[in-house]
């Protein structure tokens, strides 16, 4: 109604420069934040299927209460440290 009395102006050039770099920057932010969350499922789901394919078997672990949660990779992987740091205690 009162257009005519207080016309619209357009921002300033560097007003509208500062909103297009605003604007961008979200744009980018948008895209990154989409193909992490995509790279992050994918991995996710890699890591299920992974540890669903490894079937603890509970008579080729030990009896050490600190390796019952680890499953058989991770064992060994553990194992293979403990045995390098006790060979290095040994020397």
């Amino acid at each position: 109604m009162f257009d005519w009395l207080f016309p619209k102006r357009e921002p300033d050039p560097t007003v509208r420069d500062v909103l297009r770099r605003i604007e961008s920057l979200e744009f980018e932010w948008n895209d990154w934040y989409g193909k992490f969350r995509r790279l992050y499922a994918q991995m996710s789901r890699r890591a299920e299927r992974e540890e669903a394919r490894e079937i603890p078997l509970e008579a080729s672990r030990t009896d050490d209460p600190s390796q019952l949660h680890l499953i058989d990779r991770q064992a060994k992987i553990q194992a293979e440290i403990l045995s390098r740091r006790n060979h290095a205690v040994s020397r």
